[in-house]
């Protein structure tokens, strides 16, 4: 019995003292041709933000951004067709406090050394829990994602979501 709570009260502190920073990278989701990870991260945040454009990998384009309940779907097209590539959704922890809040994120993609030149369309799944646990502030938030490797960003596309005057 001692055992287990010196292995709780142990990682309880651990956590406590890994800091602000959080890397909650986790795999929400893999098709036939990539996988995604949303990550909460500053630092990661803030390198792709000034890598671009040019930076962050193989260049693809979003074609649209929605929502359904806690999860962002994604609209992209790449030049592959041979190997997973894979989409990293990264964010910084910061809100705009507009009206309605804005979540800026950024996408990034790997190919991972696809020299294939087909046309891939596909829809990304994120879960946006992965990031915050506010949900208020997802409700309310207009989700904005920009392209790592262009100066081209979108906004979600978002019928179902009303908007309130109250930022929180």
């Amino acid at each position: 019995m001692k055992f287990r709570l010196l292995l709780i009260l142990t990682i309880f502190v651990g956590s406590m003292i890994s800091g602000c920073e959080s890397d909650s990278s986790n795999t929400d989701h893999q098709s036939g041709t990539s996988k995604t990870a949303i990550t909460l991260d500053s630092k990661s945040y803030q390198d792709a933000v000034y890598n671009r454009p040019g930076g962050n990998g193989a260049s693809f384009t979003i074609s649209k951004v929605r929502r359904d309940g806690n999860m962002l779907k994604i609209d992209v097209t790449y030049q592959g067709g041979c190997k997973i590539h894979s989409f990293k959704l990264k964010w910084d922890g910061i809100a705009l406090f507009t009206d309605p809040p804005t979540i800026p994120l950024i996408l990034t993609h790997q190919s991972n050394g696809d020299e294939c030149t087909d046309k891939v369309n596909e829809t990304l799944y994120f879960d946006l829990t992965k990031l915050t646990s506010n949900q208020d502030l997802l409700n309310k938030a207009v989700i904005v994602v920009q392209n790592g490797t262009s100066m081209d960003e979108k906004a979600e596309e978002n019928e179902t979501v009303s908007v309130s005057s109250d930022p929180f």
